[in-house]
């Protein structure tokens, strides 16, 4: 495979995993009918993890645990992509 299409392979992957994250985010992040409160919860099961490598979707990922009430973990991979 030439060196283009190992770029484009791993845009691809990339996407895909962020793409299955926004799903679990979205699934996995349910507010209560009640009241909403501001503050974090202790009796809140949910979590939005998310992966940004140009700081997008941190953002994205901030204003859905902010509605959500929960907590956010940054996924950081173990060696820097080049």
């Amino acid at each position: 495979m030439d060196l283009n299409g190992d770029k484009n392979m791993k845009k691809k992957i990339i996407l895909s995993i962020i793409v299955l994250l926004l799903v679990f985010i979205i699934t996995g992040c349910e507010t209560k009918k009640e009241k909403v409160s501001n503050k974090k919860s202790n009796n809140n099961n949910s979590v939005v993890l998310y992966f940004s490598a140009t700081g997008n979707t941190k953002a994205i990922a901030q204003k859905i645990a902010k509605l959500a009430n929960c907590d956010i973990v940054e996924i950081i991979p173990r060696e820097e992509y080049k």
